[in-house]
């Protein structure tokens, strides 16, 4: 099929033909690549003539058209450039990883109990800074400022006892160690 510049082209071509040879110039023909063949046409036609009055509503109306085509076919062409050249949206890339991330901080648990990751891990080190990560992100959503933190994060990691607050769920551990500790021995005298 014939797209529509073409066509336009075309319709153009065969106005020249029909019409008395004439200046271009005159029309504020556009000059860009586009146009290229149609201006090679006007450089055939001779630039002293004038076109008669009918053909010159005729040249008008296609050159108008053509020039609209071809601000058309631009802008559909920008479109669908900048389209092409953003970046996808990372989000779903995003969620899986986060998901990913989530599995692992309950396989910790599974193993130790508790979801406080200590810093630098060993195990996992990557985990630990996940798991700082979170913390972060709730804060400043808590704050009001921009956080990769959602309702639904918050929802799945507060499912599984999440501390949001290390240092203060560290404290409650060890207090909890300590009272335990009394029970048994009758004391908090720890060796």
């Amino acid at each position: 099929g014939i797209n529509v510049n073409e066509q336009h082209a075309r319709n153009f071509e065969n106005t020249l033909e029909r019409a008395s040879p004439v200046n271009l110039n005159q029309f504020n023909m556009p000059t860009d690549a586009n146009t290229e063949s149609n201006l090679q046409l006007s450089a055939q036609i001779t630039e002293t003539s004038v076109p008669s009055q009918e053909n010159s509503q005729a040249l008008q109306q296609h050159q108008s058209a053509f020039a609209s085509a071809v601000d058309e076919v631009d802008s559909v062409s920008h479109h669908l450039s900048q389209k092409s050249t953003k970046p996808k949206p990372k989000k779903r890339r995003q969620d899986t990883k986060w998901l990913q991330s989530l599995d692992e901080l309950k396989a910790f648990k599974a193993k130790n109990g508790h979801c406080i990751v200590p810093r630098g891990y060993p195990l996992n080190p990557r985990l630990a800074s996940w798991v700082a990560e979170q913390r972060k992100q709730y804060k400043l959503m808590r704050d009001g400022k921009q956080s990769s933190m959602s309702e639904r994060r918050i929802e799945l990691l507060n499912e599984m006892d999440f501390a949001w607050n290390a240092q203060e769920a560290a404290w409650d551990r060890h207090i909890s160690d300590l009272k335990r500790f009394k029970v048994e021995f009758g004391d908090c005298l720890v060796p």
